[in-house]
């Protein structure tokens, strides 16, 4: 007893281990200790206290209680939202007869190879998990390597260099305007603009400020230089023919055919539409 340092076990409880799974006699001494060690008639104990004592999952602890209460050793008086009451069949435990409960198991043909149908399965001393209802899982190598490889790093976006000739109010402007259109910023792109910027200064004459200003306030979503010089205007040359009538006429005005009329019609269409004239060779954005 608790006094003298030592707690006695009816002999009963031992002869019923064979018929017993390992954690169920586990918990049943357990049980003893907790109550007739203590000299109690019943105890109130968490499944936690039996998991921590008894080295076993939460899982395992509910499965050897369930097999000592239909057994008939241990009664089981659970509370909802309070710890569960457990007292000892002790009437059981004294009639318990090994021999006849013996004979019994082979008269229903559990005493071979399905005596361990019976028994309730139990976790393995590496995969209890004490106070927890989940198991821990090793997690697949593979995982492990592929979560340890470096992730590729995302491609940096190319910043142009700003030409001297260009004040940077324009080439802000210039910048937003790329940006809102979402056009492409690879280096590639640029070196066909700056191409096309070059074409058109040396075509024109003007600065890459007038250029650039120009093409921000047509909201072009790229730059394409015959779309500049289309859209200057162009010089009138004249020859004028005298008549004793005193009438002029351009010796150069002759009239458009069909199909310059059908073009120009189709590049009016086109403006109108998308606000920028119609490309006559490849642009890139």
């Amino acid at each position: 007893m608790k006094e003298t340092g030592y707690t006695r076990v009816d002999n009963k409880i031992f002869d019923a281990q064979p018929f017993l799974s390992p954690v169920a006699f586990s918990v049943l001494m357990r049980m003893v200790r907790m109550i007739d060690g203590y000299g109690n008639d019943e105890k109130s104990l968490s499944n936690t206290f039996l998991q921590s004592n008894c080295n076993m999952s939460k899982n395992t602890v509910s499965k050897a209680v369930k097999e000592l209460v239909e057994f008939g050793f241990l009664n089981q008086n659970a509370q909802q939202r309070k710890t569960a009451i457990y007292t000892l069949n002790y009437e059981n435990i004294a009639a318990f007869n090994a021999e006849k409960h013996g004979q019994n198991l082979a008269s229903q043909n559990l005493a071979s190879q399905n005596m361990t149908i019976r028994f309730p399965k139990y976790d393995p001393v590496v995969s209890q998990n004490l106070g927890s209802n989940k198991e821990k899982k090793e997690k697949p190598l593979k995982k492990n390597i592929e979560k340890s490889k470096p992730k590729k790093a995302a491609p940096k976006s190319y910043s142009p260099e700003k030409p001297e000739s260009v004040s940077d109010q324009i080439w802000n402007d210039l910048l937003i305007l790329r940006k809102d259109k979402k056009t492409s910023n690879t280096k590639t792109a640029w070196t066909t603009i700056f191409n096309a910027l070059e074409k058109a200064q040396q075509a024109t004459g003007h600065t890459l400020d007038q250029i650039i200003a120009f093409w921000i306030s047509k909201d072009w979503k790229g730059f394409n230089a015959d779309w500049y010089l289309n859209a200057q205007p162009k010089p009138q040359q004249t020859n004028y023919q005298g008549d004793n009538n005193g009438n002029h006429q351009s010796a150069n005005s002759q009239p458009k055919s069909k199909a310059e009329q059908y073009r120009d019609m189709l590049n009016q269409q086109y403006a109108e539409r998308y606000g920028q004239p119609q490309p006559t060779e490849r642009t890139v954005n």
